[in-house]
């Protein structure tokens, strides 16, 4: 009976440390993120990004700065944006019409100087 439960035992501790050993830690996959933002919050928005990245050095973000009206149009022809920051809500409200904006998404930002 004794060597049965040893044996039992054994064949247990052995699965297990397989098991244990087949782990991997999980590494947190590569991310792109591309930001376009009128020329506003560029400063504030290099300075936050590299934060930003210190704390998640697997997302890379890359930016598109310019006016914001030229970004818009970009947005509307299809160029892929993840985050798009614009001082006027008048763009942003033509965006969201036409189903360009994930609508829950959206956050108004005041300017301030």
């Amino acid at each position: 009976m004794k060597s049965k439960n040893f044996v039992v035992s054994t064949i247990f501790t052995g699965i297990f440390c397989l098991w244990l050993f087949s782990c991997k830690p999980q590494t947190a996959k590569p991310v792109i993120l591309l930001v376009s933002s009128g020329t506003t919050y560029q400063e504030v928005l290099l300075e936050v990004g590299k934060l930003y990245q210190q704390e998640k050095p697997n997302i890379t973000i890359n930016y598109n700065f310019g006016p914001s009206i030229f970004l818009k149009e970009q947005i509307k022809k299809g160029v892929p944006v993840d985050i798009f920051f614009s001082v006027s809500n008048t763009r942003m409200d033509d965006l969201q019409s036409l189903g360009l904006l994930i609508p829950e998404t959206r956050q108004n930002l005041p300017l301030t100087n």
